[in-house]
C-alpha cells in the first residue's frame, strides 16, 4: 500500500510540473512572469479545487496531500535554500551594503509578521500560527530565487542577496 502511495505522489508531482511548465511559458508569451502560471497550476490543480473534482470524478485520489508529498516539497525548499546559500555567501552579503542586508531581514520577517498576525486575527492559536508564519519566509524567498534565476538577473547588484 505504501508502494503505490509513492507512485502516486510522484505520478501527482510529474503531472504538477509538467503542466506547470506548459502554463508558465505559455504566461511568457503574454508578458506575464513564468511564476505566475506555476502558481496558477498549483492552486487549480490542488485537492481544494480542479484536482478535487478530478478526484472525484475518477474515483483516485490522485491529487492529494499525503506524507509523501509534504515530504518532498519540505526537501525541495531545504534544497533550495541550501543552493542559494551556496551561490551567495558571506562576501555577497557585503557587497549588497547596508540596503542589501535590510532586504534580506524584511524578506523574512514581513511575510513571517503578516501571516502570523492575519491567522491570530482570524483565530488561530499562538503555536501554530507561529508555524505556518516560519514556513511562508523559505516559501516566499523561493519564489523570487525561482524568479532571478529564470530571468538571468541573477548577476545583478540588487539581486546579489
Amino acid at each position: 500500500m505504501a508502494v503505490e502511495a509513492i507512485y502516486t505522489t510522484l505520478l501527482e508531482v510529474s503531472i504538477l510540473i509538467l503542466v506547470a511548465d506548459l502554463v508558465g511559458v505559455s504566461l511568457v508569451r503574454f508578458g506575464l512572469p513564468r511564476v505566475v502560471g506555476e502558481l496558477l497550476v498549483g492552486i487549480a490543480l490542488s485537492p481544494f479545487a480542479i484536482g478535487g473534482l478530478i478526484n472525484g470524478f475518477f474515483h483516485v485520489d490522485l491529487f492529494a496531500i499525503n506524507d509523501y508529498l509534504v515530504f518532498l516539497t519540505n526537501l525541495s525548499v531545504i534544497l533550495l535554500l541550501f543552493a542559494s546559500g551556496l551561490e551567495h555567501g558571506l562576501s555577497t552579503l557585503r557587497e549588497g551594503g547596508f540596503y542589501g542586508v535590510l532586504a534580506a531581514v524584511f524578506g523574512a520577517v514581513v511575510p513571517y509578521v503578516l501571516v502570523y498576525y492575519t491567522l491570530i486575527m482570524i483565530g488561530v492559536n499562538d503555536a501554530t500560527s507561529s508555524i505556518i508564519a516560519l514556513s511562508t519566509a523559505p516559501t516566499s524567498l523561493a519564489v523570487v530565487a525561482g524568479i532571478i534565476e529564470r530571468e538571468g538577473l541573477r548577476d545583478l547588484p540588487s539581486t546579489k542577496l
